[in-house]
């Protein structure tokens, strides 16, 4: 009796991948990287985001579906469909990864920019960001793989549409964190992983768990580049290059890493390009925000609920200010940004 109900629990899962697969279509193939193969799809008539693993990385499969389908939040991704037999994700597909928005900024695609408006823009997204990750905390998980490629934005291309004309923009924009093959519970023993820009302090020391700390330095890293617009791996390969360091293998960054972050070294403060003096005094307030995430001193880094409480604050006191929207965007600043899946396959093995 028990075979049979075992053959019968068994036809079922096999006719439910079945189910699944046939409700695919338009599957166009984008990017494959160490761990998994992304496609853009339409499932069930909409269009979905579409992660293949590898068969040898079942765990980091099963680790994903397990957070997704546990832990529903407004900023974490949601998990539409699943496929065990082909350890296959199917989660919901959105506009941009953050880390295309960086690099559009980064390359002056904005012209007439309100400089308080845009700067609520960028607020509302590092809102978005610490509250998926308090809510991870909350939880007693770490994210551990946090960076700009790891978080999609909604509602941004509607804004683009409409050339920012629209009162408060920053109400518009969502964003939402991704990939969680390396989140796991804190204090369990943890291995060196993530993109090396935007690794603690602690990730370099040994015998060391999983601490929050972790994702709260990351945050910091990804806060930085948006705020002052720049490239965090551009800065770093430019210090490695004026001395000398070898940069051949990701080793070689590794080690360049550990020895700046043990000499004390944190991002260094960029200059702020506006003349907006109420745009230079937050932005140089949230600059010293970031700062006190990247200290050594356990004890005094912030945690999430206090990162969250102070950009609220800082969010708020904008709202405030009477400030006229003009046109943000040049009028085809986003249509040769590349697709939202190319940021999810980026291993975290390959990132710098």
């Amino acid at each position: 009796m028990l075979f049979k109900k075992n053959i019968f629990l068994l036809i079922l899962q096999v006719l439910s991948s079945q189910i699944v697969l046939s409700q695919i279509s338009n599957k166009v193939y984008n990017s494959k990287g160490s761990e998994k193969t992304v496609y853009s799809c339409e499932y069930n008539g909409s269009k979905a985001c579409l992660l293949e693993y590898k068969n040898l990385l079942e765990k980091k499969y099963l680790n994903e579906k397990f957070i997704l389908q546990n832990f529903s939040h407004p900023n974490i991704i949601t998990l539409i469909d699943f496929n065990d037999n082909n350890l296959t994700l199917i989660e919901e597909h959105g506009e941009l990864s953050l880390a295309n928005l960086i690099e559009a900024i980064c390359e002056a695609q904005f012209i007439d920019i309100d400089p308080i408006s845009f700067l609520k823009f960028k607020l509302k997204i590092l809102i978005d960001i610490i509250t998926g990750i308090l809510f991870l905390h909350n939880k007693n998980y770490i994210h551990k793989d946090l960076k700009p490629e790891n978080v999609i934005l909604f509602g941004v291309k509607k804004l683009a549409d409409e050339k920012f004309k629209l009162n408060n923009p920053e109400d518009f924009v969502t964003a939402k964190l991704i990939d969680f093959s390396f989140t796991k519970q804190r204090d369990k023993k943890s291995i060196f992983c993530g993109s090396l820009a935007y690794t603690s302090y602690r990730q370099f020391l040994e015998d060391c768990g999983a601490s929050f700390i972790d994702d709260i330095w990351a945050f910091a890293v990804i806060g930085y580049e948006l705020i002052n617009e720049v490239n965090i791996g551009e800065i770093l390969e430019q210090i490695f290059k004026s001395e000398n360091k070898p940069m051949e293998t990701r080793n070689d960054f590794k080690n360049n890493m550990k020895e700046l972050i043990f000499s004390g070294w944190i991002p260094p403060k960029i200059p702020t390009e506006t003349d907006n003096e109420i745009v230079i005094k937050y932005t140089n307030k949230l600059n010293d925000l970031f700062e006190k995430c990247w200290s050594r001193n356990d004890k005094k880094i912030p945690t999430t609920e206090y990162i969250l409480n102070k950009l609220n604050n800082y969010l708020n006191k904008l709202k405030s200010i009477n400030s006229n929207l003009t046109e943000y965007f040049a009028p085809n600043e986003f249509e040769d940004l590349p697709d939202l899946s190319e940021s999810l396959i980026k291993s975290s093995s390959e990132e710098n």
